[in-house]
């Protein structure tokens, strides 16, 4: 299966930082000095995660998925930690949650308390409203990118 049938084995889409899936964002954010936030699935000590590269396509930290579905857990995702990271950007403090991230307000907060100054929200699916209740409940900006339906900012 591929994108458009499905999830490949983690086996085959893993990665360490480097690999085939993400050479070519980091490629792209070398060529344009841009930041770009990549939700892949990593590899690190046996178990399966998710990641964010920096102006020169170099990896600058990894945001884990916190609240995986009940299908990634059977399929051999592990649940990052419960204190969310944040990345200090040239432009300002970066948060990030995940897809289905979405339905827990306590990672939202704890971004907020670190100084998040905008969070991005990679997801499958678009959320609706609940995109735009994030940004108001959390005074921060939020960057959706989906898979489908609705990609916007909400400030």
């Amino acid at each position: 299966m591929g994108v458009d049938g499905g999830r490949l084995d983690l086996n085959m889409t893993a990665e360490n930082g480097t690999g085939n899936i993400i050479a070519p964002f980091q490629a792209f954010a070398k060529k344009h000095r841009c930041h770009v936030i990549c939700p892949i699935y990593t590899l690190d000590n046996g178990k399966y995660y998710n990641a964010a590269i920096d102006r020169l396509g170099e990896k600058i930290g990894e945001y884990r998925k916190i609240r995986l579905t009940v299908d990634e857990m059977e399929n051999g995702l592990t649940p990052g930690p419960l204190d969310p990271p944040v990345f200090k950007m040239d432009f300002g403090v970066v948060g990030i949650r995940i897809c289905y991230d979405i339905e827990w307000p306590e990672g939202w907060q704890r971004l907020r308390g670190k100084g998040a100054e905008v969070v991005f929200w990679p997801s499958a699916f678009a959320a609706g409203k609940k995109v735009n209740a994030k940004a108001w409940e959390n005074q921060y900006p939020v960057v959706s990118s989906t898979r489908k339906d609705t990609t916007k900012i909400i400030d």
